[in-house]
């Protein structure tokens, strides 16, 4: 790695995290987990050989997860060069909806995992996802592997999300640093910050699971997105398994809180409190976050309807995103999230990936922007622990 490379990724870490949860929470996270989330039901697909390193999880699990809203992630993917294996957990759908995303899935080598019994209740599948995510790595990913676990809906790529030069992860990876998590905003380079505090969803979620005092103390720092986290597989299987002790310890503080219509405080996008909660606070064992755009994944959302004030992202003429121009020479981003909140990038997928021949229209592309979150409805029955 040259010199410039090398100065480069030390100014676009954050902060790294040293310190773990116990090993003995961390069996307590997965062993409660594996029942709340029904887990004892799913049957695990026989791995395959694969001759090509890494690996790529996602969820798409609910009736509303059809084949065009998976087309973009799973082309993408190809197109950019990852030629590992890609496991997408799925629930089974009905007559034509389930042929086509197969016909999808077979001509992109996409595994599809049905977790029809995945359930959560107070913490709903974007929790459960995570002990999903941990039984995948741990059936799936070789020992030197590594992994990225991703949403899948708003999700495209423009490089190989490992290997690529300079932005892939294993440019980052390293003894010290097995688990990456990729910031919002652009607060590195712009006056104007997105910080837990001033992005109120964020916020809103962490004072509902921790209280006032432990959310004031972290209030300040930069937010850290859950939808989008590579590692190693030690480091991986060690994050997941924080992430479920953690939502654990959410429902013993909160056995019956719940939020209006958000519904229980520990589901829904609780996840995001979590992630950022244990990076913050120091218990993520090996973990580093990078700034947005200077790593394998760009952020580039909305709250609130409204673009991260802190965010103008750029392109290149080919229309890729590409990095800020403050920061030096410009790459196109491998991980582009999110980008089904700008509709400006709607025509460039739809033919950067050539939709129209995979049977996704205009009209129906369109139709999906804005169109909420990973989770679904989550039940009113509340059993806590």
């Amino acid at each position: 790695m040259s010199i410039v490379i090398r100065i480069s990724l030390l100014l676009t870490r954050l902060i790294f995290s040293n310190c773990a949860v116990s090993d003995s929470n961390l069996r307590v996270g997965e062993s409660w987990s594996k029942r709340f989330c029904n887990w004892n039901k799913i049957t695990l697909p026989e791995k395959t050989e694969v001759d090509f390193p890494n690996l790529i999880v996602g969820m798409a699990t609910g009736s509303s997860y059809t084949f065009d809203k998976l087309v973009p992630f799973c082309k993408s993917a190809r197109l950019a060069g990852f030629r590992g294996a890609i496991i997408i957990g799925i629930t089974q759908l009905q007559g034509f909806h389930e042929r086509k995303r197969k016909k999808v899935f077979d001509k992109f080598n996409i595994t599809g995992v049905y977790l029809n019994g995945l359930k959560g209740d107070e913490w709903g599948q974007s929790t459960c996802r995570y002990h999903a995510y941990l039984k995948l790595i741990l059936h799936f990913a070789s020992e030197s592997d590594s992994i990225l676990v991703s949403d899948v809906r708003d999700v495209f790529f423009q490089a190989e999300p490992f290997l690529s030069v300079p932005f892939g992860a294993a440019n980052f990876l390293n003894t010290s640093a097995q688990v990456l998590l990729f910031s919002e905003g652009l607060n590195d380079i712009t006056i104007h910050k997105a910080t837990l505090r001033n992005t109120r969803v964020n916020f809103r979620w962490i004072l509902n699971i921790y209280g006032p005092k432990k959310s004031n103390l972290i209030a300040s720092n930069t937010v850290l997105c859950s939808g989008t986290t590579i590692g190693s597989k030690s480091g991986m299987l060690y994050y997941t398994r924080a992430m479920l002790y953690e939502a654990y310890q959410c429902l013993r503080r909160n056995p019956k809180k719940v939020d209006g219509k958000r519904g229980h405080v520990c589901s829904g996008g609780a996840d995001q409190g979590f992630h950022n909660y244990l990076f913050w606070n120091n218990m993520l064992n090996a973990s580093v976050a990078l700034c947005n755009a200077a790593g394998p994944v760009y952020t580039i959302g909305v709250f609130r309807g409204k673009p991260v004030r802190s965010l103008n992202f750029e392109r290149n003429t080919d229309g890729e995103v590409i990095s800020p121009s403050e920061r030096g020479v410009q790459h196109p981003v491998p991980v582009i999230h999110q980008w089904d909140r700008h509709a400006e990038l709607l025509e460039h997928v739809f033919q950067k990936f050539d939709l129209l021949s995979e049977g996704v229209s205009v009209r129906t592309l369109s139709s999906h922007l804005l169109d909420g979150s990973f989770s679904g409805k989550v039940r009113k029955k509340s059993r806590g622990l």
